[in-house]
């Protein structure tokens, strides 16, 4: 007897029957746009002197090349000058086709030490709309914030704003205690409730303690939902803390849109092997980022029903004296397997092959149902070779447990369906199949 394993997974598009003649570059015409991703970063002190350091710049332009929008803070620089020499090294460095433009905030502060907010974007993607500086009546803040509203066509959530923010470290619990007014003010001004707070808060270790940070009203309300957790090191060299994050409210489209996992701190002396010393020149922090989701084709959802199966055929060809536990599976279904269905398929009235089914599974116990299957006909049918590989196949593949595909809603239950598939004439085999819809 031959024995083995054979694997596939195919993915199935059903759709309907075409006649197409041309040139595969049309398919170029229902590509969804790609994502952008936007970032927040505190340069430490930029102005002059950062600027004119030979080592600095040119990994400067590589981190902020990442991004389609960054929000820059901690801009010290009188002549005002120094950002736009800035984005012109990059602009002239990289992705010359989708150069940044910028606005740039007043310069904000109550001593003569004054920083600016700037926010460096892709037209190519976004425009700016509108701008707002908070009107700071009651003098909370040292640097008050600095919003850009955006509009873009290639953006599933078309229009939203961005709230920048750069703590005082000794007033951080003041300052971000009141960003619940900057919030609605925003959203009034801006026409939008798709608002995200962004900066570098100094929300944690000695300038926000735990106990302050659960008495900040914009942590107590439940609306707001903090996307950089407390865990999370956005600081360069030996301190390990939260100090910048992203804050978005939860009846805004921002949680629907950001690409799952995409939350990140970028670790820019990992990602682009600097020396410490180099990575603190740059900055004190970290940039944070998150990718925004660009416009879907709406074709996928109106004209596909995209299935991904797996299927494990197991080689081992059944004893034609064991035919008769293939029989067993439409013969004795209530008896053998009561809760599967069974239908036999014939080929010019001959029997030819048998397949069991069973919907709605939950993804945690396909291995569980097979083994049942297995041993309720007495291990005559299957293996425990062919049910070991379906189980490390399914572990390595997570789209069948945590599915994603971009621009496709994928259904959030974990649920697929199982066959199994006998022949009933020679050679006798059998095969696996675990199958999910992605739509």
């Amino acid at each position: 007897m031959g024995r083995g394993i054979h694997v596939l997974v195919p993915l199935l598009l059903w759709v309907g029957l075409l006649t197409v003649r041309g040139d595969v570059s049309e398919l170029d015409g229902l590509r969804d746009q790609p994502p952008i991703r936007i970032g927040a970063f505190n340069i430490q002190i930029f102005g002059k002197n950062k600027f004119n350091d030979p080592g600095v710049v040119p990994e400067l332009v590589k981190i902020l090349s990442r991004y389609d929008i960054v929000l820059v803070q901690e801009i010290r620089d009188s002549s005002e000058t120094y950002i736009h020499k800035l984005v012109d090294v990059v602009n002239n460095s990289t992705r010359q086709d989708e150069p940044f433009s910028l606005v740039v905030s007043q310069r904000l502060g109550r001593s003569t030490s004054k920083e600016q907010y700037a926010y460096l974007y892709r037209q190519k993607y976004v425009n700016v709309v509108a701008q707002y500086q908070y009107e700071d009546t009651q003098d909370i803040f040292e640097r008050p914030p600095y919003s850009v509203k955006f509009h873009s066509d290639v953006l599933e959530m078309h229009e939203f704003g961005i709230i920048g923010l750069h703590t005082k470290p000794d007033a951080a619990f003041t300052e971000i205690d009141a960003l619940n007014v900057v919030y609605d003010e925003v959203e009034k001004r801006f026409g939008t409730p798709n608002i995200l707070i962004a900066g570098d808060l100094n929300a944690d270790c000695s300038y926000l303690s735990r106990t302050k940070m659960s008495a900040l009203s914009i942590r107590q309300d439940s609306d707001y939902r903090w996307l950089i957790n407390d865990s999370q090191d956005t600081t360069v060299g030996s301190t390990d803390c939260a100090y910048d994050r992203f804050i978005v409210k939860r009846n805004s489209s921002w949680l629907d849109n950001i690409l799952p996992n995409s939350v990140h701190v970028f670790l820019y002396d990992d990602e682009l092997q600097l020396t410490e010393d180099l990575a603190g020149s740059i900055s004190d922090h970290y940039p944070i980022e998150l990718q925004l989701r660009g416009k879907c084709n709406s074709y996928y959802s109106k004209s596909t029903t995209p299935l991904l199966t797996v299927t494990v055929e197991d080689e081992r060809v059944i004893p034609s004296t064991d035919l008769s536990y293939i029989r067993y599976i439409y013969q004795k279904t209530d008896e053998k397997i009561p809760t599967w269905n069974t239908q036999v398929y014939k080929i010019d009235t001959r029997m030819n092959y048998v397949i069991a089914t069973k919907a709605n599974v939950d993804v945690t116990k396909v291995i569980e149902e097979f083994f049942q299957f297995y041993e309720a006909f007495d291990r005559k049918l299957l293996s425990l070779e062919s049910i070991a590989t379906l189980r490390k196949i399914l572990d390595g593949f997570p789209c069948f447990r945590d599915p994603y595909i971009y621009c496709m809603e994928t259904p959030s239950l974990s649920v697929v369906d199982l066959s199994v598939t006998c022949s009933l004439v020679n050679p006798l085999t059998c095969k696996m199949d675990v199958s999910r819809h992605l739509s």
